[in-house]
């Protein structure tokens, strides 16, 4: 049976959409806690999982956080930092510490994106998260064309606002939303055998 691991959120089993709300909400403190730049954290991070779930099949990387990081020519280097390290760093370390394990498995990973990063996205005020979700979709790109050879998936997930608690309350009623249960069919598609030949590909979720 394949087995899927987990990566700050899950998308497997009852309440999938419920965990990986609450762990999408503390992902953004998570993943500057555990990985950062420190590689033997990354890999320390890597080997617990594993070591849990015995093997990987299907890896999911959903860790990630949204900030405002203001016009470019008055932003904060800091938030800047902060969002690439949320999105894109844990995405890269994620994706390095399971390959040797997705190919075992002729496996597949998949990632969590965001409108933002597609093309004729609105990026103004938001560069730095539209930055670094940019760069999980090229990270994914890059995968799927090296692993090829070793049969090994790689394919993301770019919703609009999700419909989670905290953005419900900092956003506009007025704004439509994607229900986090539309995420985690996206994410079981992907990974399972329906899409055996599916790698290199964006599944964009509207509101």
């Amino acid at each position: 049976m394949r087995r899927s691991v987990p990566c700050h959120a899950e998308a497997d089993g009852l309440g999938a959409s419920r965990r990986l709300a609450v762990r999408r909400a503390r992902a953004g403190e998570l993943a500057r806690r555990a990985f950062g730049r420190d590689a033997r954290r990354q890999q320390d991070f890597v080997g617990v999982a594993l070591h849990r779930a015995g093997s990987a099949g299907a890896a999911h990387h959903a860790a990630g956080g949204f900030a405002s990081s203001g016009p470019v020519a008055a932003s904060d280097p800091a938030a800047w930092n902060a969002q690439l390290t949320t999105n894109l760093h844990t995405a890269y370390a994620v994706a390095r510490g399971f390959l040797p394990a997705l190919r075992e498995r002729h496996g597949s990973i998949t990632f969590i994106a965001s409108q933002a990063a597609l093309p004729g996205a609105r990026v103004a005020g938001v560069s730095a998260y539209a930055v670094a979700k940019g760069g999980v979709l090229a990270l994914m790109r890059a995968i799927a064309q090296e692993e090829r050879e070793h049969q090994v998936r790689a394919n993301a997930v770019a919703p609009g606002t999700l419909r989670t608690g905290a953005n419900t309350k900092a956003v506009p009623s007025a704004t439509l939303m994607v229900d986090l249960e539309s995420v985690v069919q996206a994410v079981r598609f992907l990974a399972g055998a329906d899409a055996r030949q599916v790698t290199g590909q964006v599944i964009e979720l509207a509101p």
